[in-house]
């Protein structure tokens, strides 16, 4: 079993997830589900039809949705 978040954003600037259909991002152990490395924005949303789901969940521990 590998450590470390499902979804890991790195570098600089925004970021948009655009959820289509039934989302799943779930980390084993040691790190968030989703984890934005840097101090702007997240944005998470549901342009579509019909409507996206997002679950996300952190290992033990640790957050659904995090940051550094």
């Amino acid at each position: 079993m590998s450590s470390g978040s499902a979804i890991k954003t790195t570098g600089q600037g925004a970021v948009t997830l655009e959820l289509n259909g039934t989302n799943i991002a779930k980390s084993n152990t040691g790190g968030a589900g989703i984890q934005k490395m840097n101090t702007d924005w997240l944005v998470i949303q549901d342009n579509s039809t019909p409507d996206g789901s997002l679950t996300a969940a952190g290992g033990d521990y640790t957050a659904g949705i995090g940051g550094s």
